[in-house]
């Protein structure tokens, strides 16, 4: 709740006085400072602002008549001038001490006058001192005069005499504004100040926000802006100080209602979107609710920020919502902006309503990397992506990874949680959440899913399980050791994406492609003097790691070498790419490979006498060897090649071009390679011209750049000759306007980039420096204040000063205009120029003469002085019409004292005197237009009389002042009474005027007036007067009374002319008028146009005027009192004082009577037993209460309903009534004297009614009797007929009873039991069994909501339960995981039993069975007693297994959940294996980090080598730390730490393989690929934007190269546009420009697959034996109309179920929550799914539905060619293959669905927990049974068919835990 400024109490604070000091004076000042260092007020004076000695003009309050003064110059020899308030002046030298006295008024003027030490100097420093009389708050000026209601706006004001700043806080300066509440009254509403600054003549400008209109929300008009200066001091200093002033500026605000005229909102919309709404009156502050509403439901989510973006512009961004049911499927919903009433509640009201579509808030740009592992799983790999983390479903999104649930831990998330923002308003920041990877099932890709709570999102990355690599054949195998061949590798497991890695006697290959998942073909590295058998291990490119064993390749010393005779072309670009040929003799086709200096080449054809490569990027421009190495050789021909320089542009000086730079100079210098001789250069549009280049063809200078407009400006440059054009950019830049605001440091005043609030400021009369901010100004120009034109008065390219010209009250752009070029910068709507108007002012209020007390004239002594006029000094004091100014003390609800005399700049009245001492008065100035106050107005003083003192009093206080009698009313006797007080004679004055001493009867005690005798009536007899009696005996004090000069009235009224009461019919008019009982002449009474309020006959009676009273004329038929509503009248206020109702009018509008009389429909009964939710048939209610009416004209189109308790009611007949009909029994409740168990009745009657015709309800002419009826509920017997009870083993016989299954229950009820009934019950026994008699030891009791409603009649019911088995899980766990054989031969092996669910091993009690282990790999190892032995190399497989028992089923494997055979391996190797440590590659740019990394190769599952560090060699050099610059380098791992389950596994020497380690140029930047998907046959446009694109040589995409012209770059260097090639799956996408580059990804979609003849589907259908409502189905779409829409329902009458509308490619994907409108009537129902295709014909599919009566699916088909329902419902019983009960229901329900079937075939199921193969086989036979007993049922029923079955036994089970569920038939039937 907002708090309002009621009064304003002076504090008392005790304090010494003030300081107010600036810096310490300098000892070394200048002799040229003229100013003060330091100012000191003392005895209780305040400065409104802390000393500076820049600010030379101050306010002072002085609660004292002298003020201390202590004077410091910043220059010791400075001369000081005080001149004081009388003009006294005071001399000193460098300081000084005095005293001022003053008198108890403002503005009383000081000046401080410092000359310098040198004379050349002098400031004067002005102080407007105010004493004991607070000053008023001056308003300069406002930025705006229009505010909205909402609190959204922000003002800036210029304001004098302000104690903002106050250094001690004891005095302040507050705003409101005023306003009228609903109720009329006025209200100050209290204005936020947000900041201030003093101005350098000592005026403040103040930045206001001006709060909403919480007391009327919706209030709009005029407003008074009011300021209060007040300051509180010690209670002695506060004696006769008026520390309070309020100065209210009269309707100097207009009130608006804000509006929305623009916004963007998108489309589509979801969480923690962001939109712009714009509008008068729009801001980010206020009372503006911005929400989200479900168009269904209701449901909401609200804006979670907001920003300030400029004038009537605000930004907006969502929150969100945790309700996964409304919020994770796509829905139209109304985007809502509406300003609404938080302190009253009142409806809102609604500035915008847009439908859009809401989209769930899924996480999106999701990226994975490593996207790849070995089947094993238990790697980690990296998800970065938006909304991975949210705060409203799911902390951290679930990763599934083909269809199983990865793990994570929060050490390893880091979530952004809304932050990250890349432009500070929307979320976009990137989660990071590394999780581990589950094992995979088999290699190869599968889909990544992710889910945040809001629904299930494939990713377009799929990620590969790698399977570990084989190698079966290396040819050829022998190579020579000089490198450079090529060998071919075949094997397994090589990966489906990227290039595995391939070591020879720990070298990497220096080049690898990799063909297939099983072909590899490498380049062998160089390892000259090495000979014989070598290691050669390969690291799969998919994750799945390296060979479990090294292959071997043979190396020879070289023998026979080939020759080079020829390479062509011999040169090429840098980027590489190209095709050369290298022909000569020697050759081995398939085997060779080549080398460019040092880097390898892409073979990409080879005979014996000719090799094409494909050309790899240079680093450098040079000439280089080219070499060729075969399996017998190799040879090198020096300088055989040149890679030539990238022609192009490099540099362009100056890069900017500002639009102020003149013609001539606006010219750049560029800079680059091939530019040739001459050629054209095209700058932006204009035509290309010659140009001619110097440095041999490396620099064109003087090119000319258009500088008018700040752009971006092309330059392509084509050389003579050439087909290929060089592109480059130059910048124009253009002014910029950063701020604008009063010439000081305080910057906030001024519209611009949004980071403002209020305009700037400024008066009519200009004036004031102001200053603008920016860049690109140039060296000199003009500034525009709206279109004048004005020359600054100083101006550099970034700061310009002006002075404000004079201008009219308005709203202003401010532009710059710079001398040189035609760019100018604008601030629109950045000043405002508004005059403070003219408002009334109290600067005094003191007695007209001295008293005799000799003190203080603002005092008043009301028993001691002779005179009580006073004279209050201001400004605007007489209004328009002086006669009608009244003065109040101590408040408006006082009489008014009538001045002696008014003008506009003083008031003289007479005081009081019968107001008590010591207390001051507040003093209130009413005009005709305005009103002032001084809250210390008049200090009262004296002593307070005592109780037996005399004070005189006059009677009455109003009456006739004409001295002739006047409609019925006499003229005033007045009869003032004060025992001794009136002495013997004296005079009256009245008004002014002395009254004859024919109208006074004087005597010491009493005077009586009698205006009847006055001389003539006065020239203003109405309204309020003085009248002064004033005793000749001068020691008696005159006796001054106000008299209110006004009648009293009273007003009658009529209706149809009379004041009798009036009865007519319903639809007749009448009149009604209003008049004064005894008018005045010509005063007379009019009432408003709607001016009269009535009652309904029922209410009056119940309270007369206060109870339900209506505004205006009551038309409906009825029975009615009327009067005058008189304070909307027009009377004169003046002449009358107290007008009253005379009467009111008995109105009868008679119409035709209607009686409403409920009963239960089709039946004359007061009873029913409960029945669930009553209706009356009407919106899809049940039809149960119906009513009748008495005949009439008018059919009865509508009505509500209303009910209550009737013993409540009969307790207390004020009890309320509840809208609609009862559903519940009606119990004498506790609250109303009742048990709180007994049955009574419910009153039910009709409410209101609708009589609907032609638009015109007519119920109007109608008297309505709504009769009541009694209808009791009576409670409804239900018969218990099982409670399940159900259990898995757990060793114990405790019992919980579940679910109740009752007949006679009314349907959707879930009735449920007490859990109270489940307190104490126990199986027969604790093991696993069915038909455990179950022993309760209290009767069944229904839960306390249903008892209210139901009686159970069988209490006692016997229960049976079952224990299920409970599963185990078997564990085996070596020792250690491999053994060397050599070195060890056993293993021991230890095995563990679990519960599955604890976690603990079994009780003996439990009598689980003995596990049976054994090898099942004898050739390998044995196993006996816990120990394996190995026999020879290989793979050992131990396995367990452990049969079921009474308690527990067959245990599960715990290495595979799907298993009962538990399995593990262990390695047997002839020796110890060799680690490699494998350095992985790294290209970075640069200036970018990287970290090096490994691979190890050899290492066993669950080992690790890791702890590496690294260094780095340029050639063989070691770097002493790693490198920076742009180059090739290696990278070499060292040291590190095996952990190993038995480290004799492995040999103790690692071989390091060293990793490549390239630093390129700087890349250019890849920003977008839009899109960033497209089909598999490719041929789409690709848009990649970014920049530095123009150096970018080729793009390469899943290894496709494509160059110029296949790809183009716009003039900019931001675009690249290109056609896609034929693709499949997730693919690089590279940039090369150079050795650099830059990669995203692009992704290939796969083909839609089309799911049905109309690619529309209903995947999953509704489950039998279920409700059908709150069952959830699938509905899916593709290649349908795009953006078109679709929707679902259910029977004949097509109840809707769900609408939606297709994505851009025409598809949907949704599950959909049935409602309860879905159960529509028992028996057969379609349900139906339509859609648009592209050709807008309808696609459609449908599924058939048998609903029973309590809407349970029976029986389900979907719309195909064969037709297929798993029918279930408890078919068969245990071992049984006779129907059930549940059995005959179901399959009579699917009858209908089969009727005309041509085959029918019938699988018959058992339970599936079989274990022995008897058993098995026996469960054939029992299925088979089966399918006969469904067959003679359908056969019984008419169905003639072919029929087929298949006894298919205990496989394919439909539940694991329920297995009554798979004793089933599935009936397959083909039309």
């Amino acid at each position: 709740m907002k708090k309002f400024l009621a009064f304003l109490a002076l504090v008392s604070l005790t304090f010494s006085g003030l300081v107010a000091t600036a810096l310490p004076a300098s000892a070394t000042a200048a002799d040229n400072d003229a100013t003060l260092s330091s100012l000191t007020l003392g005895n209780e004076a305040f400065l409104n602002t802390s000393f500076a000695p820049n600010i030379v003009n101050y306010d002072v309050f002085a609660t004292r008549a002298n003020v201390d003064w202590t004077i410091q110059a910043a220059n010791s020899s400075a001369a000081i001038r005080v001149t004081g308030p009388t003009g006294a002046v005071t001399d000193s030298t460098g300081s000084a001490t005095l005293s001022l006295s003053y008198t108890a008024t403002t503005g009383q003027s000081t000046t401080i006058r410092v000359t310098s030490a040198d004379t050349t100097k002098t400031v004067t420093y002005r102080f407007n001192v105010s004493s004991k009389v607070m000053p008023q708050v001056d308003l300069v000026n406002l930025s705006d005069t229009r505010i909205a209601n909402t609190g959204s706006t922000y003002l800036s004001a210029t304001l004098n005499h302000a104690f903002i700043d106050e250094p001690t806080g004891h005095c302040y300066t507050n705003a409101y504004y005023e306003y009228k509440d609903f109720n009329g009254e006025v209200v100050q509403q209290y204005v936020g100040r947000q900041s201030s600054k003093v101005l350098d003549d000592g005026s403040f400008l103040v930045l206001y926000h001006m709060y909403d209109t919480y007391q009327k929300f919706n209030y709009t008009g005029k407003a008074n802006f009011v300021f209060y200066n007040s300051c509180n001091g010690s209670d002695e200093a506060y004696r006769g100080v008026n520390g309070l002033s309020i100065n209210r500026i009269k309707d100097a605000l207009t009130v608006f209602e804000p509006s929305v005229t623009s916004n963007d909102i998108p489309s589509q919309i979801t969480f923690q979107d962001v939109f712009d709404l714009k509008g008068p009156g729009i801001s980010s502050d206020g009372q503006i609710n911005v929400y989200v509403q479900d168009v269904a439901t209701g449901e909401r989510f609200y804006s979670y920020n907001r920003w300030f973006m400029g004038e009537d512009w605000a930004r907006f961004r969502l929150g969100g919502h945790w309700n996964t049911d409304v919020w994770s499927t796509q829905r139209p919903v109304d985007v809502i902006v509406e300003h609404y009433d938080y302190g009253y509640g009142h409806d809102p009201i609604i500035m915008l309503k847009k439908r859009v579509t809401f989209v769930p808030f899924v996480p999106k740009n999701v990226s994975v990397s490593p996207a790849k592992g070995p089947i094993i799983g238990g790697n980690y790999i990296k998800l970065r992506g938006q909304n991975l983390c949210n705060g409203y479903r799911e902390d951290v999104a679930h990763l599934y990874i083909g269809g199983q649930e990865a793990s994570w831990d929060w050490g390893t998330v880091s979530c952004t949680w809304g932050g990250g923002s890349s432009d500070g308003y929307h979320i976009d920041g990137v989660d990071t959440v590394i999780y581990r990877v589950p094992a995979g099932t088999q290699a190869g890709q599968v889909t990544m899913a992710v889910n945040s709570g809001f629904g299930l999102v494939t990713l377009s990355t799929k990620y590969t399980y790698g399977a570990k690599p084989t190698l079966t054949s290396v040819a050829p195998a022998s190579v020579a050791n000089t490198g450079g061949s090529i060998v071919t590798l075949i094997g397994t497991g090589f990966g489906t994406s990227g290039t595995p890695t391939v070591t020879m006697d720990g070298i990497k290959a220096p080049w690898v492609q990799r063909l297939s998942a099983t072909k590899i073909v490498a380049m062998v590295p160089e390892n000259i003097g090495k000979t014989g058998d070598v290691d050669l291990n390969i690291i799969s490119s998919s994750g799945g790691g390296a060979l479990d064993a090294p292959g071997t390749i043979t190396l020879v010393a070289a023998n026979t070498n080939p020759v080079v005779t020829s390479v062509s072309p011999d040169s090429a670009g840098l980027a590489g790419g190209d095709t050369i040929t290298i022909k000569g003799t020697g050759f081995t086709a398939g085997s060779t490979g080549v080398y460019i200096g040092a880097s390898p080449a892409a073979v990409i054809s080879s005979t014996a006498t000719e090799i094409q490569v494909e050309l790899p990027s240079g680093d450098t421009a040079g000439t280089f060897a080219v070499s060729v190495g075969t399996p017998t050789g190799f040879a090198t021909k020096a300088s055989a090649f040149s890679y030539l320089a990238t022609p192009g542009v490099t540099g362009i000086s100056p890069s900017t071009v500002a639009t102020t730079t003149p013609a001539a100079n606006a010219k750049v210098t560029i800079t680059g390679i091939g530019f040739g001789t001459t050629g054209t250069i095209k700058v932006g549009s204009k035509a290309a011209v010659a140009y001619t280049a110097t440095g041999n063809g490396t620099t064109i200078a003087n090119v000319v750049i258009p500088n008018t407009v700040a752009a971006q400006v092309p330059v392509v440059i084509t050389p003579k000759g050439s087909t290929r054009a060089f592109n480059g950019m130059v910048v124009v830049t253009g002014p910029k306007l950063t701020n604008f605001s009063l010439d000081s440091d305080w910057r906030w005043a001024g519209i611009i980039g949004g980071s403002i609030y209020a305009r700037a400021v400024s008066s009519p009369e200009g004036g004031k420096v102001y200053r603008l901010d920016g860049t690109g100004f140039g060296t000199s120009g003009k500034v525009k204040v709206g279109t004048t034109l004005v020359t600054p008065t100083t101006y550099t390219d970034t700061a310009i000063t002006f002075v404000m010209p004079a201008k009219a009250a308005g709203i202003y752009d401010i532009t710059v205009v710079p001398s040189v070029g035609s760019a100018v910068a604008v601030a629109p709507r950045a000043l405002g120029v508004n005059d403070a108007p003219d408002t009334m002012t109290i600067s005094k209020i003191e007695s007209a003469v001295n008293n005799t007390r000799g003190a203080e004239r603002f005092t008043f002594d009301p028993q001691v002085d002779a005179s009580d006029l006073f004279v209050i000094t201001g400004t605007k004091l007489n209004g328009t019409d002086a006669s009608k100014t009244r003065v109040y003390i101590w408040g408006e609800s006082g009489e008014p004292i009538t001045p002696v005399s008014v003008t506009a700049t003083t008031i003289t009245f007479h005081a009081p005197r019968n107001l008590d001492p010591v207390n001051w008065y507040q003093v209130i100035v009413k005009t005709n237009v305005d009103k002032i106050s001084q809250n210390a107005g008049i200090f009262y003083v004296g002593n307070v009389p005592s109780q037996n003192v005399i004070r005189p009093a006059m009677t009455p206080a109003k009456g006739l002042c004409l001295k002739t009698a006047t409609a019925g009313r006499n003229p005033a006797v007045l009869t003032a009474t004060g025992v001794g007080l009136y002495g013997s004679s004296g005079t009256v004055s009245f008004a002014g005027v002395e009254l004859p001493a024919a109208a006074v009867t004087w005597t010491p005690d009493s005077v009586t007036v009698n205006l009847a005798n006055q001389t003539t009536d006065l020239a203003k007899p109405w309204g309020g007067k003085s009248v002064v009696f004033t005793p000749t005996d001068t020691s008696l004090i005159p006796s001054t009374f106000s008299f209110n000069c006004a009648v009293d009235s009273t007003v009658t009224t009529t209706l149809g002319g009379s004041t009798t009461s009036l009865s007519i019919n319903a639809g007749t008019s009448y009149t009604a008028g209003a008049s004064f009982t005894n008018p005045m002449p010509n005063a007379a009474f009019t009432p408003a146009s709607d001016g009269y309020v009535w009652q309904t006959a029922e209410d009056f009676q119940l309270g007369a005027w206060s109870r339900n009273v209506h505004y205006g004329l009551p038309i409906a038929a009825g029975d009615y009192y009327v009067r005058a509503n008189i304070s909307a009248g027009t009377f004169d206020r003046e002449m009358y004082s107290y007008v009253t109702n005379a009467n009111e009018v008995h109105l009868t509008i008679n119409g035709s009577p209607i009686a409403f009389t409920p009963k239960l429909r089709g039946s004359t009964a007061n009873s029913i037993t409960y029945k669930g939710q009553l209706g009356d048939g009407t919106n899809g209610t049940s039809n149960d209460i119906m009513y009748t009416n008495t005949t009439a004209a008018n059919a009865v189109t509508s009505v509500t309903w209303q009910y209550r308790n009737h013993a409540c009611a009969v307790a207390n007949p004020a009890w309320g009534w509840t809208a609609g009909l009862p559903r519940d029994v009606a119990i004498e409740e506790a609250g109303c004297g009742g048990d709180g168990t007994t049955v009574t009745s419910w009153e039910i009657r009709v409410a209101s009614f609708e009589m609907m015709s032609g638009g015109v309800d007519r119920s109007v002419y109608y008297v309505p009797t709504f009769n009541t009826f009694l209808l009791t509920i009576n409670k409804r017997s239900v018969t218990a007929t099982s409670v399940k009870v159900e259990k898995q083993y757990d060793a114990n016989n405790s019992a919980t009873l579940g679910e109740l299954t009752l007949t006679n229950g009314v349907e959707g009820d879930a009735v449920t039991l007490n859990p109270l009934s489940s307190i104490g019950a126990t199986y027969s026994d604790a093991n696993a069994g069915n038909g455990k008699t179950i022993t309760l030891i209290s009767p069944l009791v229904l839960s306390d909501g249903w008892a209210r409603n139901y009686v159970l009649t069988n209490s006692n019911l016997v229960i049976t339960g079952k224990i299920l088995k409970a599963d185990a899980k078997i564990k085996l766990t070596p020792s250690v995981s491999s053994i060397v054989i050599s070195n060890t031969q056993t293993v021991n092996v230890t095995v563990e039993t679990t519960d599955y669910r604890t976690g603990q091993t079994p009780d003996v009690l439990a009598l689980i069975a003995d596990p049976v282990i054994t090898s099942k790999t004898p050739g390998k190892c044995t196993y006996a007693s816990g120990v394996v032995t190995a026999v020879s190399p290989g793979d050992c497989i131990i396995e367990a297994r452990q049969p079921a028992s009474t308690n527990y089923n067959s245990s599960i494997a715990w290495h595979d959940d799907a298993s009962t055979v538990e399995s593990i391996t262990i390695k047997i190797y002839p020796a110890p294996k060799n680690l490699s440590v494998v350095a992985d590659d790294i290209t970075v740019a640069l200036g970018e980090s990287y970290s090096p990394s490994a691979i190890v190769t050899g290492l066993l599952d669950g080992d690790a080598l890791d702890g590496f560090t690294f260094e780095y060699y340029q050639g063989n050099t070691l770097l002493s730390a790693p490198p920076t610059e742009v180059g090739t380098y290696r990278i070499v791992a060292s040291g590190g730490n095996l952990t190993a389950a038995d480290s004799l596994t492995y040999s103790n020497v690692f071989k390091y393989v060293a990793g490549k380690l390239v630093i390129t140029p700087a890349p250019p930047t890849l920003s977008a690929i839009s899109p960033n998907h497209g089909p598999e046959a490719g041929g789409n446009t690709v848009v990649i934007t970014g920049t530095g694109l123009e150096n970018v040589t080729s793009v390469i995409i899943g290894g496709i190269t494509l160059r110029k012209p296949k790809f183009a770059v716009n003039g900019s260097g931001t675009e690249i546009t290109f056609k896609a090639p034929a693709g499949v799956g997730v693919v690089d996408l590279t940039l090369r420009a150079g050795t650099a580059s830059v990669s995203g990804q692009y992704i290939y979609d796969e083909p839609p697959v089309v799911t049905s003849e109309f690619g529309i589907n209903i995947e999953v259908l509704p489950s039998i034996g279920k409700r059908l409502s709150g069952q959830k189905v699938r509905i899916t779409g593709g290649g349908l109309k795009a953006n078109s829409a679709y929707s679902l329902y259910i029977g004949a009458g097509k109840t809707s179920l769900f609408k939606g509308v297709t994505d851009s490619n025409g598809n949907f994907n949704q599950l959909v929550t049935l409602p309860a409108k879905a159960c529509v009537s028992a028996g057969k129902q379609v349900l139906t799914l339509t859609g648009k295709k592209t050709d807008d014909t309808d696609a459609t599919d449908s599924a058939q539905l048998v609903l029973d009566a309590n809407c349970t699916v029976a029986a389900v088909a979907e719309k195909t060619e064969t037709k297929q329902w798993t029918v279930s419902g408890f078919l068969f019983n245990y071992l049984k293959f006779d129907l059930t009960d549940g059995g005959v229901k179901s399959l009579t329900s699917l009858v209908p669905l089969i009727k005309n079937a041509k085959t029918i075939t019938i699988y018959g199921y058992t339970q599936t927990d079989a274990t022995s193969e008897a058993t098995k086989k026996a469960n054939l036979t029992l299925a088979s049974n089966r399918c006969k007993t469904v067959v003679d049922f359908l056969k019984a029923k008419g169905i003639k068919a072919v029929y087929k079955t298949y006894g298919m036994g205990g496989v394919d089970p439909v539940s694991t835990t329920d297995q009554s569920k798979n004793r089933r038939v599935v009936i397959e039937v083909n039309y």
